[in-house]
């Protein structure tokens, strides 16, 4: 991702944040779906830029947004990201993955956020 992309899309999320439309699922899929492309500093600054939101207003948007906002705040930071062991639906083998462990308990992929059903922390 060049430099100029990384800036529209960080536009697009704080242009979004707040709104209840479906902008904002939109821009919460491109950020995970360039999660990988993001430098530390822009992720930091992504991250900031919710709990800001958040600490300034609360919910961010309509429930559903605020669960997507978190979502990507909680992959965006590093300091929850956990190895596990994750046994994947209908088959019998558990997988290392590294995760997201949110402030709830459960475990999320990274980067598409999706709960793991079957997940046992192995390390920080």
């Amino acid at each position: 991702m060049t430099l100029n992309e990384e800036i529209v899309l960080i536009c697009a999320m704080r242009y979004a944040l707040g709104r209840r439309t479906y902008v904002v699922g939109s821009v919460c899929s491109e950020l995970k779906k360039h999660y990988n492309e993001f430098s530390i500093t822009s992720r930091k600054k992504i991250v900031k830029k919710i709990e800001d939101y958040q600490n300034e207003y609360g919910i961010i948007g309509s429930k559903i947004d605020d669960i997507e906002w978190n979502k990507i705040k909680w992959l965006f930071d590093d300091s929850n990201k956990v190895i596990i062991k994750a046994k994947y639906y209908n088959i019998d083998k558990w997988e290392k993955v590294i995760a997201i462990k949110a402030p709830d308990g459960k475990y999320y992929s990274i980067p598409d956020v999706v709960e793991y059903q079957t997940a046992i922390e192995i390390d920080k």
